[in-house]
């Protein structure tokens, strides 16, 4: 995206909503945790964090590991850090390589897609 406010209106909107709305659910619960999951690096990812208000949504932050079925890094470091099974948790995906990264390792996955990602099609086999 050219600027960050494109950004910011197409991608990050629609999924602070939600994960908002998760955090309420954790409150309720007295229990839970959000963990973004990027493949961002970590310059990207304090880039993008400094200059909003994001950071605060999130208990940890996995970034710069890969992300895909064959090599689902990303979440089973999440996986780790948690000290959490794959049917403790829930994704929240935009895009198609976040979710079946998610699903290679049984975690069940909310696929959300954005402007970018809408018209991709998952290929299943």
């Amino acid at each position: 995206y050219a600027d960050h406010s494109e950004l910011a209106r197409r991608v990050f909107q629609p999924l602070v909503a939600v994960i908002r709305r998760l955090r309420d659910g954790f409150n309720v619960l007295g229990a839970g945790q959000t963990i973004l999951v990027t493949t961002a690096s970590q310059e990207q990812v304090d880039q993008i964090m400094g200059a909003t208000t994001l950071r605060e949504l999130f208990d940890d932050i996995v970034c710069g590991l890969e992300k895909s079925a064959a090599n689902p890094a990303c979440y089973r470091e999440a996986l780790r850090r948690l000290g959490a099974e794959s049917t403790d948790c829930v994704a929240v995906e935009d895009t198609l390589a976040g979710y079946e990264a998610a699903r290679t390792l049984g975690i069940p996955c909310l696929l959300l897609p954005n402007d970018y990602t809408r018209g991709q099609r998952l290929h299943t086999t």
